[in-house]
């Protein structure tokens, strides 16, 4: 059971918010407020008012006067003294004069006005209804519950249209799916236009299979026109292989000509010296040579190794799984030594073999990056040289013992 904290107050307002079915006040309504006496088991007329524009303001004096309310009047106050909670009820007028009671709300909340003086008792907003459901209470009084809260009464209304929406899809579904039965009179004329249309078809089917029948003969004399030109394809073909064949060095041409690999480098090495000596005043001197060589690669009885070089003329004849690659690198062996000056020194200009043979001479060591550059005639610095240094010259030489030299590499070399 609820209780109230103890209180002065010897008044009870009563409120309540009734609506009518179509959410507008009702004005004028003659309602009763009612106390449940727990001693007899039975509801006694506490209070008879009226509405105003919809809204019920009724007050209850339960304090002690010589009133015919002194009886209940002492009872309600008996019960909020103890703090306990004394349960109302709303009902209409005209119940008092039926055997049907009309009942409106009830209610067994109390609380104190914001001042303290008076405490305050809740019907709440309601929906008056008559065709509301019945309930049978345990006093054995029939008892019609008139209202509904407002928000059970939206509630309601809510489902209501709803099923009122359903029933109009319904219908549409309906209908629509009368209109998707077509009569049988339309259904007749199309089967007849069908027939008319099969006859045209068979019509056409039998000109096709005249045409198809000239067709084939036309076929005979294209299948046979195409058996002679394969046969002369094939000729063609047979031709082709002759002459590649012809064209390709043999076993024998390539023994013939097949040089001993030191031979192929002492070659090398003399246009290399050539080169080198031809101008000993020149800006700059030739220090390192990179070649990579398209060549037949075989073993001789004594196991030498024998390269035969490919000339451009033949190159496009000869295939390619049959190719192997070659890289010579050579150095000039009197690369002067650089005098360790605790510097790192500048090797611009220098392609890899000699960068690495300078840094190698005062104990350094070589990081080579190649980066793909487009170098025109007026560069300073040409395909394969040095460009860049990471420490760059002059810088002291310190704990790291690795220069990141950046060579100049063709962008075609990395395709």
């Amino acid at each position: 059971m609820q209780t109230i904290p103890p209180s002065s107050a010897k008044k009870i307002q009563f409120s309540a918010t009734i609506y009518d079915t179509s959410n507008t006040l009702i004005p004028n309504m003659s309602l009763v407020i009612q106390y449940f006496d727990t001693q007899t088991n039975k509801w006694e007329p506490l209070l008879k008012s009226t509405t105003e524009n919809g809204l019920l303001s009724a007050v209850f004096d339960f304090s002690p006067s010589p009133s015919k309310a002194t009886i209940l009047a002492a009872k309600i106050n008996q019960i909020i003294a103890a703090g306990s909670m004394p349960t109302f009820r709303l009902i209409s007028a005209v119940s008092l004069k039926l055997p049907v009671t009309e009942l409106f709300a009830t209610t067994s909340n109390l609380a104190l006005n914001p001042e303290k003086t008076m405490f305050l008792a809740e019907f709440g907003e309601m929906i008056y209804n008559a065709e509301a459901r019945m309930e049978k209470l345990p006093a054995k009084e029939t008892v019609i519950c008139v209202t509904l809260p407002v928000i059970v009464y939206k509630l309601i209304m809510q489902n209501k249209d709803m099923a009122k929406q359903l029933e109009l899809q319904t219908q549409k579904v309906s209908d629509l799916t009368t209109q998707l039965k077509a009569p049988n009179q339309e259904l007749q004329k199309r089967d007849a236009t069908i027939k008319t249309l099969n006859d045209a078809i068979l019509q056409e089917a039998q000109k096709t299979t005249d045409l198809q029948t000239r067709l084939t003969a036309k076929d005979e004399i294209i299948a046979t026109k195409n058996q002679q030109i394969l046969e002369k394809d094939k000729k063609i073909a047979e031709q082709t292989t002759q002459i590649i064949t012809a064209a390709q060095p043999t076993e024998n041409t390539r023994q013939n000509t097949a040089q001993p690999m030191n031979k192929v480098y002492a070659h090398i090495l003399d246009e290399v010296h050539t080169v080198a000596a031809r101008d000993t005043n020149n800006r700059y001197a030739l220090s390192s040579v990179s070649m990579n060589l398209k060549t037949f690669v075989e073993q001789d009885a004594n196991g030498n190794m024998k390269l035969q070089l490919i000339d451009s003329k033949n190159a496009e004849k000869i295939n390619g799984a049959s190719v192997s690659e070659v890289k010579l690198e050579v150095a000039t062996n009197n690369q002067p030594a650089m005098p360790n000056t605790g510097k790192i020194p500048s090797i611009l200009g220098l392609t890899e073999s000699a960068v690495r043979s300078v840094l190698q001479s005062i104990g350094l060591q070589l990081n080579p990056v190649y980066q793909s550059t487009e170098l025109s005639a007026t560069d300073k610095y040409s395909i394969g040289q040095a460009f860049k240094q990471s420490p760059i010259g002059g810088d002291s030489i310190g704990k790291t013992q690795t220069v990141t030299v950046i060579f100049a590499k063709s962008s075609n070399e990395f395709n």
